[in-house]
């Protein structure tokens, strides 16, 4: 596992790691074994994506619930434009997605750098039960608009 260690952090010129590269297949073996090593676990792309945030846009339930479980990754981490992985589910509807978001404690109502929330990026993509969720389970602020 040692000799994996260093390798496991090297980026690509996207600066994805090999835990991204095993999120983005879906690989839960892979992300399990990496877990023994010392790969970082929340590296970000040059513009800010995380591995979560990727697994979220992609409603890779399994691969985000590895995330959030097992490598503990910061729900809130948000890219170079404020944006999080609540929000990527909310933006394509993934309900399932959302639920395990916020009951790792994601912030419901955190804006971009736009101003834009979760409930207001899935309103405006036309995503009612992600916005049916948002207000009447998670209770968001739907006073909460874009700058």
């Amino acid at each position: 596992v040692q000799q994996y260690s260093q390798s496991a952090n090297l980026r690509a010129v996207t600066g994805w790691n090999a835990v991204t590269a095993a999120v983005e297949k879906v690989i839960v073996a892979s992300l399990k074994f990496l877990s023994t090593t010392q790969a970082q676990f929340d590296p970000q792309s040059k513009t800010g994506i995380t591995a979560l945030y990727d697994a979220a846009f992609h409603n890779q339930l399994t691969a985000v619930q590895e995330r959030v479980r097992q490598a503990k990754a910061d729900v809130n981490l948000s890219t170079a434009a404020g944006w999080t992985p609540l929000m990527a589910a909310a933006e394509k509807g993934f309900v399932e997605t959302l639920k395990l978001l916020v009951s790792a404690k994601a912030q419901i109502n955190q804006q971009s750098k736009t101003g834009w929330t979760a409930l207001y990026d899935a309103d405006f993509h036309n995503q009612l039960a992600a916005v049916q969720y948002f207000v009447h389970a998670a209770k968001a602020d739907v006073n909460l608009s874009p700058v």
